[in-house]
């Protein structure tokens, strides 16, 4: 009979946030074992898995927040809202800004601080007050999903496809976690 290994832990980058050894492999297989930003491949042991949006910036551990990153970049990075290269869709208008993904007339776009959500006719508001600020939620955003489904019903469609999107990419804050 095999004996069970018991599974390990290893602590990213030294602030306290963990991740499985199993985790970690699965992020660096699907990145092909390629730093996102720059494209090194260094071997395993000079990879780590980072956050997209950190999560001092209420970044989740979900794995569609996780990339692969040199040693290197994700020092340089240190809490700093990037995303690699293929990820960005085109820069915005805005300076400083890039955006990542579009849904319809809803796009997710990012600059070094903060992510956010905005429709082409410039209304807007911050990815993270989904888990800041539950009247914000309840209230105005509940209100302004029913107008669109009421009158744009493929806008209400395509804020809802954003709004989900997003939601595995940010987290509560850490004292909430």
């Amino acid at each position: 009979m095999p004996r069970r290994v018991k599974e390990r832990s290893i602590a990213s980058a030294g602030y306290g946030w963990r991740i499985e050894r199993r985790e970690k492999f699965k992020i660096l297989h699907r990145d092909n074992f390629t730093c996102r930003y720059c494209g090194a491949r260094p071997g395993s042991e000079n990879l780590e898995v980072d956050h997209l949006i950190p999560r001092s910036r209420y970044g989740s551990d979900n794995t569609c927040n996780l990339v692969a990153a040199c040693v290197t970049c994700n020092g340089r990075k240190s809490d700093t809202v990037i995303f690699p290269a293929d990820m960005i869709e085109r820069d915005d208008a805005d300076e400083g800004w890039k955006v990542h993904k579009s849904f319809g007339v809803w796009a997710v776009k990012f600059n070094d601080e903060t992510v956010v959500f905005e429709s082409r006719w410039g209304w807007w508001f911050e990815a993270h007050r989904l888990v800041t600020d539950c009247d914000f939620v309840k209230y105005h955003l509940a209100e302004k999903v029913a107008f669109w489904e009421e009158s744009e019903p493929e806008t209400a469609y395509d804020f809802v496809d954003c709004l989900r999107y997003v939601e595995q990419m940010i987290a509560a804050p850490d004292d909430e976690r």
